[in-house]
């Protein structure tokens, strides 16, 4: 008797001995398959809000520098304008010409909308992480 491509018995794979004996090993590699991915997923989750946080500490330090930066500004504005004999109204109304000027600062703005933008990556991130988990 011949067969043809079509008509031949199953390969040694389809042998149903061979897979119920391999059945446990399939569940096995199965959820170590899973379980890699949800450990990717998680250290993904993981890193994205470590670098969301890394960037608001970057942006708060920078907001940090450019406040302690005008306050010395202020206090040197004062202590030359005294030294020069000018006295207490002029120096009250240049300290708050440079306040004001300083409250201008666009980059004061940009630190700030910064700081809130990655605070709320972070905790996107963080309300994936209860998802996936």
């Amino acid at each position: 008797m011949s067969f043809t491509v079509h008509q031949e018995l199953p390969g040694w794979w389809w042998n149903d001995a061979l897979l119920v004996r391999d059945q446990a090993l399939l569940h096995k590699v199965k959820k170590l398959e899973d379980d890699a991915r949800q450990d990717r997923r998680q250290w993904m989750i993981t890193k994205a809000v470590d670098s969301a946080q890394r960037k608001v500490r970057r942006a708060c330090a920078r907001l940090t520098r450019m406040r302690l930066n005008a306050l010395q500004a202020r206090r040197q504005l004062v202590s030359n304008m005294f030294d020069h004999g000018r006295g207490i109204l002029d120096v009250g109304r240049a300290v708050l010409a440079l306040v004001r000027r300083q409250a201008d600062d666009p980059r004061q703005e940009l630190y700030l909308r910064e700081i809130l933008y990655y605070q709320a990556v972070a905790m996107e991130w963080a309300d994936g992480h209860s998802m996936w988990s």
